[in-house]
């Protein structure tokens, strides 16, 4: 066999499997430059190696991972120009460029990394001293005006001119989306579901990237990207291809702790730097097999040793999606911004707004529970103090977004600048995936999203000018539950930790009623419920004191609703002595409102949960909540009408029924009559 080496880029479009036929079937070829040589191929080069014919040369390469995760040759490491891209795993640079550097792979052969090669390519004569007077070479690349190129044909040398190569050129390369979404096929087809799931992994979909790499479009000609939990790197291959003609120079950073995840993102970025480079951008990159939070977290807090580091013009992610225990090293590391059992998502958006140069521009899609809440407040303090939202992007169906991963989860895509100019907000709607071309656009002023003067700084996303207007009027309330001298808890029975307390049925005379989520209907309390598969019963035992409430008169709602409901809130006035016994019980799924000094009167319940039941707050409520979950912290938000209007809200609600709750609270709120007609047109079909 015949000394050969393989130049997979051009022999064999990178099957390196061709090369190795090549090697067997076309007896012209001597030798062939080895270059183009990608990272996942090289483990195949070392399997072939024994089989090539070195023609004495006095050792075959011992190859080996290096605890760095370099490959590198250990008989010629020292000896020849070794200089291995930081931060680039898997890569042999110019590992054998000198003639005779201690026999490794035999004298004729060439190895070179494809990212630094040449950009003109090498002449035959450079050739002829690397392969030590090879007959026959190849060399597929860009050359300057002028100059023949060499190539290979049936194993023969074949000279052509420049204008045949630019002809050559013209013929469309995979474009790096194109190369991405492949490499994603191909991961998906052997990553189990339940594998993903337990990792937060859950890819953008083509058409979600197209839409976020078109919102990420900085200005400037040398661009630094930053993607975190990259996946694929999909969403960075988008937003290269945009920057053509556009960026001169582009430096890409990505992080992706999953093995497997993080050399698909190599072979990625290294088709997208050759795309690139095609269309005269030069570009660098590197893949970070490290933990993003635990590397990036001390730059959550500002620091003399933080104002050197690197910064981003673009930070773009589908950051991970599950929840964190308390003593997860990624939570104390961030534990300043984090509140209860925090989410992995919101410490990405955190440390990635922290990372961006002045007017860098953040793009995310994540789920929406970020934007109201307790546990979400800091996190809200620390991502407004460094960007500001310039865009937001809200999906009708809150499964469409993820399809292929069966997500039930309302989405948001976001775009944030670093600036404290308060520009207008671009808010976009669409009914799923397939219709983002033709979304609703519409334009309202930051501090209609978010009121950066506010404690809770809480993002609303009003979609329509009806939006606008609820948000309005609202906000014009001057009460809150604290100010009316009220307060909202959550009921305090916890099921399973409660087992030996609770009772299909009354056991004698230390029963008490338990109410669940279903005995509590719009504007009334039935309970119990026939054919009820929950215990309806708790005891009255000392022991089971601390789970009880007296029996007063309260407002009992129900914390989960589906988004599908008619009504997001859920609301019933429980009088005093309408259940038996002395105290009831509240499971851990319902929140009651109550006066701590004192007792709501008949018409303050009846009133209250005719307003939470309305169709003005379920609207406000849905512009300002995309969970299923009304929360205690919300409800203390929640602005209110004076005091005299919710009881004289009550006393009419108590003189009428129900049937009429929405237009007898428009006429005791005096709300403007095509606003009250708005509403009543879109409550029933809300979604």
């Amino acid at each position: 066999m015949k000394p050969i080496g393989f130049s997979t880029g051009a022999l064999a479009k990178g099957d390196f499997a061709t090369g190795l036929a090549v090697q067997r079937d076309v007896p012209r070829i001597d030798a062939v430059e080895l270059s183009a040589l990608r990272d996942h191929e090289l483990p195949l080069l070392v399997d072939a190696i024994p089989s090539l014919d070195l023609e004495g040369s006095s050792t075959s390469p011992s190859m080996r991972r290096a605890s760095c995760r370099l490959w590198t040759n250990t008989r010629c490491s020292s000896s020849c120009s070794y200089c291995p891209t930081r931060g680039r795993s898997s890569c042999i640079q110019n590992c054998c460029r000198r003639r005779r550097s201690g026999g490794q792979l035999g004298e004729r052969l060439c190895l070179e990394n494809m990212d630094n090669r040449k950009t003109t390519g090498r002449t035959i004569a450079e050739l002829q001293v690397l392969l030590d007077g090879a007959l026959t070479t190849h060399r597929c690349s860009r050359s300057s005006r002028g100059t023949e190129v060499p190539s290979l044909e049936g194993g023969c040398l074949v000279r052509r001119s420049t204008a045949t190569q630019r002809e050559e050129e013209a013929t469309p390369q995979e474009s790096p989306s194109a190369f991405a979404a492949r490499a994603f096929t191909e991961y998906c087809a052997s990553a189990s579901m339940d594998e993903r799931r337990a990792l937060g992994q859950f890819f953008t979909p083509p058409e979600v990237a197209a839409f976020m790499a078109n919102l990420a479009l900085p200005v400037g000609r040398e661009v630094r990207i930053l993607e975190p939990g990259a996946g694929t790197a999909i969403l960075t291959a988008l937003v290269c291809e945009r920057l053509v003609g556009r960026a001169a120079t582009i430096h890409i950073d990505v992080y992706e702790l999953h093995p497997r995840l993080a050399t698909v993102c190599e072979h990625v970025l290294t088709h997208t730097a050759e795309w690139l480079g095609d269309h005269d951008i030069a570009c660098t990159f590197r893949v970070h097999r490290d933990d993003f939070v635990l590397e990036n977290a001390s730059y959550l807090q500002p620091s003399l040793f933080n104002e050197h580091r690197e910064r981003y013009d673009i930070a773009i992610a589908n950051p991970p999606y599950f929840k964190l225990l308390k003593d997860d090293r990624r939570a104390r590391a961030a534990a300043h911004i984090v509140h209860g059992q925090p989410n992995i998502y919101a410490i990405f958006m955190a440390i990635m707004a922290s990372l961006l140069r002045k007017d860098g521009v953040m793009v995310t899609i994540t789920p929406r529970s970020f934007t109201t809440g307790e546990y979400f407040r800091r996190f809200r303090e620390v991502l407004f103090a460094n960007v500001l939202p310039e865009a937001i992007h809200l999906f009708g169906s809150r499964k469409d977004a993820f399809r292929k991963d069966e997500i039930l989860q309302e989405n948001v895509i976001m775009r944030a600048r670093r600036t404290r100019v308060e520009s207008p907000v671009t808010i976009t709607t669409s009914a799923g995936v397939r219709d983002l071309d033709h979304c609703t656009t519409r334009s309202v002023p930051v501090r209609d999203v978010v009121d950066l003067r506010s404690r809770d700084l809480a993002v609303h996303i009003p979609t329509t000018d009806v939006d606008d207007r609820v948000l309005t009027f609202i906000r014009s309330w001057p009460e809150t539950l604290h100010t009316l001298g009220l307060s909202v808890s959550t009921g305090p029975v916890v099921a399973f930790r409660a087992l030996e307390f609770l009772h299909e049925k009354p056991n004698g005379t230390k029963e008490v009623p338990l109410l669940w989520l279903q005995h509590v209907r719009r504007m009334d309390i039935r309970w119990p419920v026939d054919g009820s598969n929950k215990r309806q019963y708790i005891a009255n035992r000392a022991d089971s004191k601390y789970l009880l409430l007296p029996n007063a008169t309260y407002v009992v709602m129900r914390r989960f609703s589906a988004k599908e409901e008619h009504r997001r809130i859920v609301a019933a006035p429980l009088f005093e002595g309408q259940l038996p016994g002395s105290m009831i019980g509240l499971e851990n799924h319902l929140n009651y409102v109550h006066r701590p000094k004192g007792k709501l009167t008949h018409a303050e319940a009846l009133g209250l949960a005719a307003l939470l039941n309305s169709a003005i707050i379920d609207r406000f409520f849905r512009i300002s909540n995309g969970n299923t979950q009304v929360s205690a912290a919300e409800l203390r938000n929640l602005p209110l009408p004076p005091a005299e209007t919710i009881k004289a809200i009550g006393r009419l609600i108590e003189r009428g029924g129900t049937e009429e709750l929405d237009r007898v609270i428009a006429d005791a709120l005096d709300v403007p009559a095509d606003l009250a007609e708005d509403l009543a047109g879109t409550a029933h079909g809300e979604t």
